[in-house]
């Protein structure tokens, strides 16, 4: 027998199971070691934000989602298109409403270290500290340099209560992640026909069948709510003005070189036409070079000396931004609203990408690639709304490319 006829023998597949219990159970009690040796302060929080963002995602759309269809915001959309535009801002309440308590707790709880003036200390300009008695110290001199002390909160060794509940949430963290990544890996195996094979024995384990029926009601949603999360904590940890400044640099930049670069070659007249010129003239001494290679590279030049003009009025901007984020993070309540508004901004941008992958999904199902429409229950609220969404706009576009 093969390799790959080994592994896909029945007796094999029955035992990933086993093989996949022992692994996850080693993996998480690792990870509760990692976490009671950190303690809370120090280790991640993503898995508790996650599960309850999930589980409130479900209690509420059962009973907020009746509700919420009579609000004028969604009362005027069209009739299938209501339920999922009720279930994602049900969706995005959820995940809000668990990260501002997970950016209080974040400020409260989290390590962080300060420079502070040590008002105690007071030294001269040559670095001496002042002594009161003395009396003859120069005018110019005469100056009160405080010292600057680093004051850092949160770093002390972690309490046994501290430890234990680090050891949970980096257990909660780790289990989070490999029931997901299981969940999808079983509905990859059975909304394919992969599940005709060899693989779908994996069905006939008690486990597997426990598993597989909550993976067919949780999966798909919380896999949704997951990307918003990421999303949603990037857009804390960067912050709004952060955010702001990494987009500026980095499409500024490329907008510079492009823009400058190609504006010699566009205008006709004008300054920059002028310094062309005079970048081309810098090379009539070279007469064996053509006239036109002459004004090809003082066009070229020209464009060189626009984009480095560009780039340092963007470094400018860009150490003002800086500035003004320092500023922003100076003080506990303007970081927290900072991130907070960086978080709405990131939870629409997780929204746009979670209904991009359904799209997907949803293309991958109509070409009968997969079959994930088949498992959808009146628990998959989520993406069986992103379902209607694409066969309402998706599906049009999809029968034409298809005719042609």
């Amino acid at each position: 027998m093969t390799l790959n006829a080994i592994l896909l023998s029945k007796n094999a597949v029955g035992m990933i199971p086993t093989i996949a219990v022992i692994v996850c159970s080693a993996l998480i009690g690792i990870a509760f070691l990692v976490g009671f040796y950190k303690g809370l302060r120090k280790v991640s929080w993503g898995g508790f934000v996650w599960l309850f963002s999930g589980a409130g995602f479900f209690i509420a759309s059962k009973y907020l989602k009746k509700f919420l269809l009579k609000a004028p915001i969604v009362r005027g959309l069209k009739e299938n298109v209501k339920g999922v535009v009720a279930t994602f801002l049900i969706a995005l309440a959820c995940v809000l409403a668990v990260l501002i308590v997970y950016g209080f707790f974040s400020l409260v709880l989290r390590p962080r270290s300060k420079w502070k003036k040590d008002k105690e200390l007071e030294y001269d300009v040559y670095g001496f500290a002042y002594e009161p008695d003395y009396e003859d110290y120069d005018d110019y001199n005469d100056e009160a340099h405080y010292n600057k002390v680093l004051v850092r909160k949160g770093y002390a060794k972690p309490s046994w209560f501290g430890r234990l509940t680090g050891g949970v949430a980096s257990a909660v963290n780790v289990a989070m992640i490999l029931a997901v990544v299981l969940s999808i890996a079983l509905y990859v195996v059975g909304t394919t026909k992969l599940r005709n094979g060899s693989l779908g024995a994996l069905y006939d384990a008690k486990i597997v069948r426990y598993a597989w029926k909550y993976a067919q009601i949780y999966t798909l949603d919380f896999l949704t709510i997951g990307i918003i999360i990421c999303t949603a904590l990037k857009g804390y940890q960067k912050g709004l003005i952060g955010s702001l400044r990494a987009l500026i640099v980095v499409l500024g930049a490329i907008a510079i070189v492009v823009v400058c670069f190609a504006l010699p070659f566009r205008m006709k007249s004008g300054f920059i036409v002028n310094l062309s010129n005079r970048c081309a003239e810098i090379f009539n001494g070279f007469k064996s070079l053509d006239p036109s290679v002459r004004r090809l590279i003082g066009k070229l030049l020209a464009g060189l000396l626009l984009c480095i003009g560009g780039l340092l009025a963007l470094a400018l901007v860009n150490f003002i931004l800086g500035k003004v984020a320092n500023a922003i993070n100076g003080t506990a309540p303007t970081r927290m609203l900072d991130g907070m508004l960086a978080c709405l901004l990131y939870l629409v941008i997780g929204a746009v990408i979670c209904l991009a992958i359904w799209s997907a999904l949803y293309v991958l199902d109509y070409c009968e690639i997969l079959q994930i429409q088949k498992y959808f229950n009146e628990h998959t609220t989520l993406a069986e709304g992103t379902f209607e969404i694409a066969e309402e706009y998706i599906k049009p576009w999809i029968d034409k490319a298809l005719k042609k």
